[in-house]
């Protein structure tokens, strides 16, 4: 059997709302897993996805990348 995921990237097309299925589509990860979220400052995902907690973010320019992370 395949590893469970421990660092995943969602980069979706801006202004969409893949970013958010997208994370909760996830099954495979590891306990201690990270979620990078790449998406603008108009369309945030929400600080749950789930059973994922947004834990930090940055902003760069008009990007922003949020980090999420399962409950410990």
């Amino acid at each position: 059997p395949a590893s469970p995921w421990g660092l995943v990237f969602i980069d979706p097309p801006y202004r969409s709302d893949l970013a958010v299925r997208s994370a909760s589509a996830l099954t495979h990860l590891a306990d201690d897993a990270v979620i990078v979220i790449e998406h603008d400052r108009r369309n945030a995902p929400p600080d749950e996805v789930g059973s994922l907690l947004r834990t930090d973010q940055r902003r760069y320019g008009d990007t922003f990348v949020s980090f999420f992370e399962g409950p410990s």
